[in-house]
């Protein structure tokens, strides 16, 4: 237990101290043309606004920060939130995937390709070996604690929005890469691309949560980590 809670603080530092580089190198770099696209070029803000603006006018609106990812609990609470609000039209239910909530929003290839559920310690509950797919996309048996509970897939056709922190993805595709010897910017590309179908990708998830919890949208925030 001690070396667990040595290694998560650890890896926290670690995580601010790349994060705070990462800021630093973009200042010293800014206004310099550059041959290859680099990340914030690639990415496109205006289509997160566009989905923000589409969440306006949700009853009883909730967002989930998951910022771990502690075997999708975010899911299960969003499954209780609408079972309990059954007879309430348009619903608004919101999870954000940020910081080590992150890898449940990519798809079986990457979980498979870069070995996520050994280096997130993420334990598939059917067959008590780290994950080599995402289980909560289409969760099976033992994946849930209670039967009947619905994954991502089926959580989206219910109404459930789901967005990932793009800074989580910078910051965390180069802590793999190095592990593995390989291009930042292979891994980040390859995470871009093969996130989950409906999956909306955000500047960071804190950019999300602060614009869900400001009118007009008033999201209620639920710590989900």
């Amino acid at each position: 237990m001690y070396l667990k809670r040595f290694f998560t603080r650890r890896f926290a530092i670690l995580f601010t101290i790349t994060l705070g580089m990462m800021f630093i190198l973009n200042s010293l770099n800014a206004g310099k043309q550059s041959k290859h696209p680099t990340h914030e070029q690639k990415y496109e803000k205006g289509s997160a606004e566009e989905w923000l603006n589409s969440l306006k006018g949700k009853n009883f609106p909730v967002v989930y920060d998951m910022h771990e990812h502690k075997d999708f609990w975010a899911g299960i609470w969003a499954n209780i939130y609408l079972a309990t609000n059954q007879d309430v039209n348009n619903l608004g239910v919101v999870i954000v995937m940020r910081h080590g909530g992150f890898p449940f929003a990519l798809n079986d290839a990457m979980f498979a390709k870069y070995k996520l559920g050994e280096f997130f310690n993420i334990i598939d509950k059917n067959t008590g070996r780290p994950a080599v797919h995402n289980m909560y996309w289409e969760p099976t048996g033992k994946d849930f604690p209670l039967p009947g509970l619905d994954g991502i897939k089926g959580l989206q056709k219910k109404g459930v929005s789901f967005c990932v922190c793009n800074m989580a993805l910078k910051v965390y595709s180069g802590f793999i890469a190095k592990a593995r010897g390989i291009s930042e910017d292979e891994v980040y590309n390859d995470f871009v691309k093969n996130l989950l179908p409906g999956i909306q990708l955000v500047p960071a998830g804190v950019w999300a949560l602060g614009r869900l919890q400001q009118a007009p949208l008033n999201f209620s925030y639920i710590n989900a980590g």
